[in-house]
């Protein structure tokens, strides 16, 4: 990453942090458009950030900071990518995914970020991450699977 694309990422992140995020913002900037009778809505289960319509689940985030720098991330990736609103919510959510994982300072708090490696539970199973956070807030901004070791 630039120091002149992170400089603008960093200006874009910092209008939203007390900004309230709604549904239909995330939607637009996903490139997603709703039905006339469906909306969009935005909800927090723990730290996790869902997107879902009326009808369905559409995306999720592991928090707050990770959305906020989505969302940035997309309004400089309009500037910088040539035909970037072109992009469909398929296209843009793994570029802005993986940007996450070159963050050098929390979205939320400007602290310092750490990556390390964490088993992640679930219902059923638990498995092995890569995960980059916030150091200071604990706000996870990405996780990859790590390949079973025996």
């Amino acid at each position: 990453m630039t120091d002149e694309f992170e400089a603008d990422w960093t200006a874009a992140t910092d209008p939203l942090l007390d900004s309230d995020i709604t549904g239909e913002l995330v939607a637009e900037t996903f490139g997603m458009e709703a039905d006339t009778h469906e909306a969009f809505e935005l909800i927090e289960q723990d730290e996790a950030q869902i997107l879902q319509s009326d009808s369905e689940w559409v995306g999720q985030w592991p928090s707050r900071a990770a959305l906020i720098a989505d969302i940035a991330a997309s309004r400089v990736l309009q500037s910088w990518v040539p035909g970037w609103n072109s992009f469909d919510a398929e296209e843009r959510g793994p570029i802005l995914n993986s940007l996450r994982m070159f963050l050098e300072t929390c979205p939320t708090t400007g602290g310092d970020i750490q990556l390390g490696e964490e088993v992640v539970e679930s219902r059923c199973s638990s498995h092995r991450v890569i995960a980059v956070s916030c150091e200071e807030s604990g706000e996870r901004l990405f996780e990859h699977p790590l390949p079973d070791s025996e």
